[in-house]
């Protein structure tokens, strides 16, 4: 908790420019549980750097830990846009996609990092259970 304070400090006397004192502060909030704020503050980041994929990356998956589905999967494809070579990029997206009940997307890019990751494994799961939505007749999850 000093450490927020402190950093509240630095924000309020010094204009900040950095996104990554942002993003520390967001990490220093997700390390206190504190997933909202962790949020909020990395949202500051994103703004200041909105094509860093590890920025990227984080906001999306903050937006899934708070249950944020479709802002998660705004977050990957835009990581997939700006960082498309990463398999891992599009792996996350994958997962943020299947969670805001977007199969069509989250499929292409499951088979997109299977090519280059064969043994993948979110993309597996991510693959298996769209199958199961599909042929199986599941019913997607309500988010």
């Amino acid at each position: 908790l000093e450490a927020i304070r402190g950093f509240k400090e630095i924000e309020k006397h010094y204009e900040c420019t950095a996104w990554e004192f942002y993003w520390v502060v967001s990490k220093t909030y997700e390390a206190l549980d504190d997933l909202q704020n962790s949020y909020e503050y990395i949202k500051i980041a994103h703004k200041k750097n909105p094509t860093h994929v590890e920025v990227l990356r984080e906001i999306a998956f903050l937006a899934l830990m708070l249950e944020k589905y479709d802002e998660a999967a705004y977050y990957a494809q835009k990581n997939v846009e700006f960082n498309d070579d990463d398999p891992t990029v599009s792996a996350n997206a994958a997962i943020s996609m299947l969670f805001a009940g977007k199969l069509e997307q989250a499929s292409f890019l499951a088979e997109k990092t299977l090519k280059k990751v064969p043994d993948d494994e979110p993309s597996l799961i991510v693959q298996k259970r769209i199958r199961q939505y599909k042929e199986e007749g599941r019913e997607l999850p309500k988010h």
